[in-house]
């Protein structure tokens, strides 16, 4: 994974969108978007005690960790959007972090939107928001 966007995604925020799996905290830290010490915190409410260990193996049921930061990175940054000058750019870099993931495509300025779909930089808020809101739950799909 390349670590092109630096993002510091609060355990707090990430405990009140999804339940993360070990894996999905390892790939957290892998990507540079999740603190040590956030690490440690979700992994310890993860195995319920205080010698949790982060690169234990663990299952959440999502097949990809990879679609539940989509999830989160986007989510975090439609938070925090205000204190970036282009957040559409962090999206593309975000999509390039991910390995671009197909579920992304629709928010990046050069690729085509849905038909039907409004086009532009406000069609694109549109997308963003509305895959903000469909990936509340930490699914990232």
């Amino acid at each position: 994974m390349s670590r092109l966007v630096a993002l510091a995604i609060p355990a707090e925020f990430i405990s009140q969108r999804v339940a993360l799996s070990h894996p999905e905290v390892d790939v957290g830290v892998a990507l540079g978007w999740l603190r040590p010490e956030d690490a440690e915190t979700l992994a310890i409410g993860i195995s319920g005690s205080e010698s949790a260990d982060v690169g234990t193996a663990g299952g959440s049921g999502r097949a990809d960790p990879r679609h539940v930061w989509a999830g989160l990175a986007l989510a975090w940054l439609w938070e925090v959007r205000a204190t970036y000058s282009d957040p559409l750019t962090t999206i593309e870099l975000i999509w390039a972090d991910l390995g671009y993931p197909p579920q992304l495509n629709r928010l990046i300025r050069w690729m085509p939107p849905e038909d039907g779909t409004p086009v532009g930089e406000s069609g694109l808020l549109a997308r963003w928001r509305k895959y903000v809101e469909a990936t509340a739950d930490g699914g990232g799909r």
